[in-house]
């Protein structure tokens, strides 16, 4: 069992599982562009495969250095 909630938020919850996965492929790939002006732009994927389900995320970023 673990114990988990939203960030920001108070209240928890409890996610439990009797069957773990018995093979887990989490593959991740990412770049990042610099531009002269201090900008970049940083994109990312990022999978979660097994023989239960599969899971995707992205994750986009753009931050200035000052």
């Amino acid at each position: 069992m673990t114990t988990a909630s939203f960030i920001g938020q108070t209240a928890s919850f409890v996610v439990s599982s009797n069957r773990k996965p018995e093979k887990l492929v989490c593959p991740t790939v990412g770049f990042t562009t610099l531009w002269a002006n201090n900008l970049q732009a940083t994109l990312r994927y990022k999978g979660d495969f097994n023989n239960q389900c599969q899971a995707h995320a992205g994750f986009l970023q753009i931050a200035k250095s000052f």
